[in-house]
């Protein structure tokens, strides 16, 4: 009787091995909806500090050219440096996730088509 028992298993494998990959699908759209949000903070992060710089300069007399302006431009500069970064890391790690997900996929099907193969010879008398 394990013909039958190996082709049910093997078809619970290869939902099971679906639906990890659909999970894994699901994550690396959460992934990147976070990373996406905290691009954007710290995108506005840099927006507020180059306004705090502009009004502390402005406040002290200062005219927005050469060293404050240096200030400020370097400011962003530093600033989508950053945002570069952070979405960087979170695209490598949805990748990875990905690459993972598709390997996991890939083995357990296959692992899953083996145990029906053998349920179907096992029934048809060959194993």
């Amino acid at each position: 009787m394990s013909g039958p028992f190996d082709i049910l298993a093997g078809a619970a494998g290869i939902v099971q091995s679906v639906g990890q990959f659909n999970q894994a699908k699901s994550n690396a759209r959460t992934l990147a909806y976070e990373g996406a949000v905290k691009a954007q903070q710290r995108a506005d992060e840099i927006v507020e500090l180059a306004a705090f710089q502009r009004v502390s300069f402005l406040n002290s007399g200062l005219e927005l050219e050469g060293t404050p302006a240096t200030i400020i431009e370097d400011t962003y500069q530093i600033g989508r440096a950053d945002v570069n970064a952070i979405t960087s890391s979170y695209k490598k790690q949805i990748k990875n996730l990905q690459t993972q997900a598709r390997a996991n996929l890939l083995s357990g099907l296959l692992t899953s088509s083996a145990q029906i193969g053998n349920g179907v010879m096992s029934m048809a008398g060959g194993g």
